[in-house]
Parts: C-alpha cells; structure tokens; sequence
C-alpha cells in the first residue's frame, strides 16, 4: 500500500453527471465520488469548511493580540500556506464556505475536490497557471479543471476517468459508529505496530468544539495489544469535574529495580498494583483523588514510611502528616497531594487531605462526559473547566517569559477534553471531544480572551472571571468556572505535551516558519503503471 502526507489536498473530478450534482448534499455525496483503488479518502462538509474557514478568521485576530506574539510565526506560516498571505481572507484567496471538500489517495496519484469559488483568484493565490475557458488549469504540475459545480484536480489525466468507481457511501460512519463533517476512511491500513485494518474516524462539528469517534478493525502489537479485553474501572462521577480510569496490570511489569525509598524498589511497587487506578477531581477543587488497589500493601507502606527518601523523586512539603507522605506539584501553579495507603481497602490513595476529602460542588457531567464515564473503556480521561478559576491553588509569583504566558493563555481557551479508548478481539474503538472557549456567546468570548496569561499565571485572573460566569449564567462558561481549574489538569498535561511534540514538528515542516505561499508539489509515484 502506498499513501502520500499532503498538507494541503489537491482535489480530482470524475465524469458521473449524478454524482457531481449531488455533492453540495454532504459526506455521502461526496464519498459518491471515491476512485477505485481508494486507499485513504478524506471528505469534509460545507457545513465543516465554513467552520474551517471561520476558525481562520478567529486565529487571526487571536494571534494579532499581544499574548499570542510568540506564537504568531507557526501561526503566520500555516494561514498563509492555506490564503496565500498571512492577512489573507478566505474569500480572497477564492475559497468558498459552501463547498465540500474531498481528496482521494490511490496507488496511481490523488483525486480530490477543492472548495473553490472564485477560480481565477485561487489560482493567483497558489501563483498556478490558468487556462482559457475551460482549459485546464496547472498547479504544482498538477492539473485542475471545473466540472460543473466542482473544481476538481489530479496528478495524471487518466484519474479522472476514476472518479466514482468506488462503492465507499457511508462506509465511515458505519463502521466508525456516527457519521460526522469530517470523515476519514482507511481500508486494511496496517497501526499500532500490528497487521492492516479497515480505519474510520469521523468528527463532527459545531462551534467551538469536535467530538469524535473512531475505530480501527486490526489487531494491535505491542504495549497497545497487551491492553486487549482489559476494562479499566467505572470512576466515580458524582460531581466530578474529572476522571481517569484505566488498568495498567498488563503494562507494569519489566520496571527497572531502582531502588525508591526503604528499599523498596520501582519492580517491587509496581508489582505490588493490582492493575486498576482510577482519579476522581470533585468539580470546584483541586482535589486528585486516585487509588490504586494493591495486591500487597507492604512495598507501598514501606516506601512511604521512609517519606524523605522520596525526596530524589518529589518536591516534598515542609510539613509531613503522620503515615503519609505529602508533595508538591508545581506546573502554572503550585498543587499540594499526600500520599498514604488505605490498609482497610488494601489501596494506595492520593489527595489533598487523608482524612478530609473534598466533596465537590454540585454540577451534572456533559452528555460526551456520561458516555465516556459510562462506557466500558481500556482507558480514559475526560475533564471539563477553566483555567483562569485558580480557586484552591497557590498562583506562582515569578517572572515568566512571554512564550510561557502564551502556552498557558493557549490551554486556558480549551474548556473540554475526554477521550476513551477500547482494545479488544474486534479491534480499536476511539471516542473523544475538544471544546474551546469559542462554544460560548460572542462576548463571552471576548470577555475570556481579553484575561491576559499572566493574569492567570500570577492568580489575577479569578475574579474577572467570576464576573463573566456571573453575567453568562447560562453559558457553557458558567458550568466551567463552577467546574474550577482541577477537571481540566490532566487533559492540560497532556495538551502540553502534545503542543511540546506537534507544534515544533509543523515549525520544522514549514521550514522554520518561513512564509512560503505555495502548495507543496503534489508526488507521482515513480511505479505508476504505464497504460
């Protein structure tokens, strides 16, 4: 199987007269269109991109403002690869909000549909050649042409005749489990270090937010595939503002025996875990409260009895609490947890206070939060809130450089994210969402982004935004202060650490940052068969 990484698609026609006319219809229409020999297809509503492209329009204003300043190069460099200028419109680099887009991968080049509305102004974007009447165009050695209502690319001419010939309507969402704006279809795509699968993943759209669903009918090698038919434990959601569950019993063994404290070492402690570890944060608190059952309370007794030696390991407090041990952790701000272990319960704990644990303030889950507590998962986390609520944590009074500010201002935005994940005999079945700050009314969201990241950093920015949830009471906002700050601190993790990977990964790919204003040259593969 061969597949091409293409930033931005060049699209395909074909010759079915139906099929072309239906496309404004969405997904189905335009997976109508699909070559034979489809290896990957991709296709995005109208509905999709006009949220693209107002999603463009808000990054830029966002990154015009003074927080974002760091970010403003990577963000300058992917807008002005889609506009052709970083200051563009969508409209005047002839792009329309009411066209679908499509692009098809096969082992003889790519097909796609394009959402162009003004031809000779996408053309000049992407500095192509234009064709008289309805002559060909010429992009990146790539030829374009409108076919009715569509205007439709491919690597070589003979694709053309392709287009259609594939049986791949509603294929996506069927197997996916919902249909969405975006869907994405893979058959027997070899993942996850295993054998090939047939891969959908669909993503529906609204505003400010994406839920997805995914599945994947392969068998997974590797630490994934030990994860097969494991069920991770139902969590405890009553006023959760956030959850993890998972069973790492198939996943612990082969730890290095480090020594931690005690003489306790890192193989003997992760021995000593049953496999289910589950973390509860109670809406309106900080409050991480984990356990982990244990087969064998003594290593995590003994270890914790020599609290000091965990010192090489932890920022432990100045003050210990009798039979427990008690650390800091220090990330935008500072977060206090003590460790001790539940003799009766035979479990290791985590939280704030042993012997006083927060109850949370009375808030129902979202409908994605209920079905990911609900569901029966390998693993997953779902949290909602917002950052600038720092009720419960200690701000950091230090200096911090404007790309720090700007990360955290960047993570504040995002209000929701879950995902959960199920390995087992059928395969890999993903469920997720992201919601932003953008979900809200129009001048709560301008009223959000207008908290400086410092502000959040320093603890200012607390009771503005209880005035905002004050005067929005009914606003997706309002639920999230109420949620607090801790719902959101493990997808905040994990956000970092994505942003830590990707967001250089795009840098380097767009070569620095640099503003080139032209697609890629699209490849044709050198064992094209010769007609």
């Amino acid at each position: 199987m061969r597949t091409w990484p293409i930033i931005l698609g060049l699209a395909a026609c074909g010759s079915h007269a139906s099929k072309l006319d239906s496309v404004e219809g969405g997904t189905d229409a335009l997976w109508d269109l699909a070559p034979d020999g489809t290896e990957v297809g991709i296709v995005a509503s109208p509905k999709a991109i006009r949220l693209v492209l107002d999603g463009v329009t808000a990054a830029q204003k966002l990154f015009a403002t003074p927080d974002f300043a760091p970010m403003k190069p990577t963000a300058n460099a992917l807008i002005g690869a889609l506009l052709g200028t970083p200051d563009s419109t969508p409209a005047a680099a002839g792009l329309s909000a009411d066209k679908g887009f499509a692009m098809f991968i096969t082992s003889d080049g790519v097909l796609g549909v394009m959402p162009v509305g003004d031809r000779d102004k996408f053309m000049a974007t992407k500095h192509g050649t234009r064709g008289s009447g309805s002559d060909s165009d010429t992009l990146n050695g790539n030829t374009c042409k409108p076919i009715r209502e569509l205007y439709v690319c491919a690597t070589t001419e003979k694709l053309f005749d392709r287009l259609g010939k594939a049986s791949l309507r509603g294929k996506a969402a069927a197997l996916a489990g919902g249909a969405g704006d975006v869907e994405i279809y893979a058959p027997q795509l070899p993942l996850f270090g295993g054998g090939p699968g047939d891969l959908a993943l669909t993503f529906a759209l609204s505003p400010g937010a994406i839920t997805a669903r995914g599945m994947w009918t392969g068998k997974p090698a590797g630490s994934l595939g030990a994860m097969t038919g494991i069920v991770a434990p139902k969590p405890m959601i009553a006023n959760a503002a956030g959850f993890v569950a998972a069973d790492l019993s198939k996943l612990v063994g082969g730890l290095p025996p480090i020594p931690i404290a005690g003489g306790v070492t890192f193989d003997a402690l992760a021995g000593s875990l049953a496999g289910p570890i589950s973390a509860v944060i109670p809406a309106g608190t900080v409050d991480i409260q984990v356990t982990a059952p244990l087969k064998d309370i003594a290593p995590a007794r003994t270890a914790l009895e020599h609290c000091k030696d965990l010192g090489q390991f932890l920022d432990l407090a100045d003050q210990q609490p009798a039979n427990a041990c008690r650390f800091k952790m220090q990330s935008a701000s500072v977060l206090e947890l003590e460790a001790w272990v539940d003799e009766a319960g035979k479990a290791l704990r985590l939280g704030a206070h042993r012997d006083a644990p927060s109850a949370g303030a009375v808030l129902a889950l979202t409908p994605i939060g209920e079905e990911l507590a609900h569901g029966d998962w390998t693993a997953v986390f779902w949290g909602r809130g917002t950052m600038v609520n720092l009720t419960g944590i200690t701000p950091i009074t230090a200096d911090v450089p404007p790309a720090g500010a700007a990360a955290l201002h960047a993570i504040s935005l995002v209000n929701e994210l879950g995902v959960g994940i199920k390995v087992d005999d059928k395969g890999v079945r993903l469920r997720g969402v992201v919601r932003t700050v953008w979900a809200n009314p129009p001048d709560v969201i301008a009223k959000v982004l207008a908290i400086p990241g410092a502000d959040i950093l320093h603890g200012k920015s607390t009771e503005p935004a209880k005035a905002i949830a004050a005067g929005a009471s009914g606003s997706p906002f309002a639920a999230d202060f109420t949620a607090g700050q801790g719902g959101l601190m493990v997808p905040a993790a994990a956000l970092g650490i994505a942003s830590a990977i990707i967001v250089p990964a795009i840098d380097s790919l767009l070569g620095n940052g640099g503003g080139d204003d032209t697609m890629p040259p699209m490849p044709t593969p050198a064992d094209d068969p010769t007609p």
